[in-house]
């Protein structure tokens, strides 16, 4: 699900053009199965957009969003798996599908904005999650391994100095010129190009994930 309300583009890296969208659902024009989208090449994958240039979207207060979350429960029922992609930032929205998902993955780069901008994420949501909340940190973009362990470091300490709690670092994912290129053809990168540094460090990083199922 392109949890990105208002601002969804996952419906352009896989190729597809959603007829419906999770605005229709929630407005209740469409069911679920309807606004759900096959991804071409991508055996068993479904796409759920969160719509394009919606301002009602992006502004959802707390009864649309516990319909959204109502559809999200019929979704589990459905799926083995269900990914959220969310926009970045703190907004209400953001936070809220963090805090209902089993597991959340902080996506950082290594410029200063974006690592300070992940601790925040953090330091939003660790405080009203409970202990036994996971909270996973990858380091994406990163021009080596030392490179994004350093980055780490510097988040997970911040965390545990000042917070008490800090997240797991589970990997990072290299600077790759295949990703653009997938970009505007409009495929996933590491189905075109899956022999490239970032194809492998998603693969490594997917068998991460999957050990902690």
């Amino acid at each position: 699900m392109d949890a990105d309300l208002g601002l969804a583009n996952m419906d352009l890296l896989c190729g597809v053009r959603p007829r419906h969208d999770l605005s229709h659902l929630v407005e209740g024009s469409r069911g679920l199965t309807e606004v759900l989208t096959p991804v071409p090449r991508e055996e068993r994958v479904t796409l759920l957009s969160g719509g394009v240039g919606l301002k009602a979207m992006a502004d959802l207060d707390d009864d649309a969003l516990q319909r959204v979350f109502g559809a999200l429960e019929d979704l589990e029922s459905r799926a083995d798996v269900l990914i959220l992609d969310t926009g970045a930032g703190i907004h209400h929205g953001v936070l809220a599908f963090a805090h209902a998902a089993d597991l959340t993955l902080l996506v950082t780069t290594p410029e200063p904005p974006s690592v300070r901008d992940a601790y925040g994420v953090f330091k939003s949501l660790e405080g009203a999650s409970p202990e036994e909340k996971e909270f996973l940190l990858v380091v994406n973009m990163a021009n080596s391994d030392g490179e994004a362990r350093e980055v780490a470091g510097r988040i997970l300490t911040a965390s545990h100095q000042f917070l008490g709690r800090s997240p797991v670092y589970l990997g990072h994912v290299l600077r790759d010129d295949s990703v653009g290129r997938a970009v505007r053809l409009r495929g996933t990168f590491y189905r075109l190009f899956p022999a490239t540094p970032a194809g492998i460090c998603v693969r490594r990083l997917a068998d991460e994930l999957l050990a902690r199922w």
